[in-house]
């Protein structure tokens, strides 16, 4: 049995679909208890990850969990620090006690970028020297500290796959390339401060799950970079959001009063593709065209 934490968030829901294709048996656990059942059959598990009776109510058979649930910023959103801890970090550690006394044998804990914030060289590798600045970013690698205790100290393989940001249709609103793509639909300008050139690791959504089915057949313990293995400026991102989602039409505009923001960043992948035989299907374009895809069949 494969448990899965945050089953109905972004990735959750792309995860699922894909481990329910290969005939998976699936334990899926969720914080809203609202989605717990429907019409009487319970479809979602309650998971409190930051209660120690709600981890008590975990099936005993678990073989594999896959731990996607996190407290994650979302624009003008704000969480408070101690929440942050409650999921993020000691969810983690709680989550890990409970199933390894049931005797699971792999833990795949979905870390972040952000546990390295600002970048002292590129590609950042997975050597680099933590230096998170933010509150998720703290709280994630505090996780990712708990799997390596666990993995040392206990008989389980555990993998902590640091994801660059992930991109793909049913993703939360208010970022740059979310406005992106709702000004190409609608034909609007795209506007890019600065020149456009700093750049960012994206990560399509299915090259995601695909990195997690990799880690689910691995016989390895370890932290994964899992990115795209490059950087896309902001131009190239918009220029190409506005070729795939208006055929061009929708002009790219530069504010050149303002300086370009934030540093470049993106991750080094080597290490997935030896060890984890991950290698990434999507590049940009196409990627942004499976998500227009994907978009059309939702409507």
């Amino acid at each position: 049995m494969i448990l899965i934490t945050g089953s109905r968030g972004f990735l959750g829901r792309y995860l699922v679909d894909e481990l329910e294709k290969k005939g998976e048996e699936l334990f899926l656990t969720t914080s809203d208890k609202a989605a717990c059942a429907e019409e009487g059959r319970s479809l979602f598990h309650y998971l409190d990850l930051g209660d120690d009776e709600s981890h008590k109510e975990l099936p005993d058979k678990i073989d594999t969990v896959i731990h996607l649930a996190a407290a994650i910023p979302k624009k003008n959103e704000a969480i408070s620090f101690s929440k942050y801890v409650d999921i993020n970090a000691s969810g983690v550690n709680k989550l890990l006690e409970s199933v390894i006394q049931k005797g699971c044998k792999k833990f795949i804990y979905a870390s972040t970028q952000m546990v390295i914030e600002k970048p002292a060289y590129l590609p950042v590798d997975e050597e680099h020297t933590l230096t998170p600045e933010s509150d998720y970013g703290m709280t994630k690698a505090v996780g990712e500290k708990y799997c390596l205790c666990h993995s040392e100290n206990a008989d389980i393989d555990i993998i902590s796959l640091r994801f660059a940001r992930i991109y793909g249709a049913g993703e939360n609103p208010g970022f740059a390339l979310t406005n992106f793509i709702d000004q190409a639909i609608k034909k609007e300008p795209l506007i890019v401060y600065g020149k456009g050139e700093t750049c960012r690791d994206l990560l399509y959504v299915k090259d995601a799950v695909k990195a997690i089915m990799c880690a689910i057949t691995s016989d390895v313990s370890g932290i994964y970079n899992i990115g795209s293995g490059r950087g896309v400026s902001i131009k190239e991102l918009a220029e190409t959001i506005s070729e795939v989602f208006s055929g061009g039409e929708a002009p790219v505009e530069f504010k050149t009063d303002k300086e370009d923001s934030g540093e470049d960043y993106y991750l080094n992948i080597e290490k997935a593709k030896k060890e984890l035989n991950f290698k990434p299907e999507y590049d940009l374009k196409k990627g942004l065209t499976d998500y227009k895809a994907e978009l059309s069949r939702r409507i």
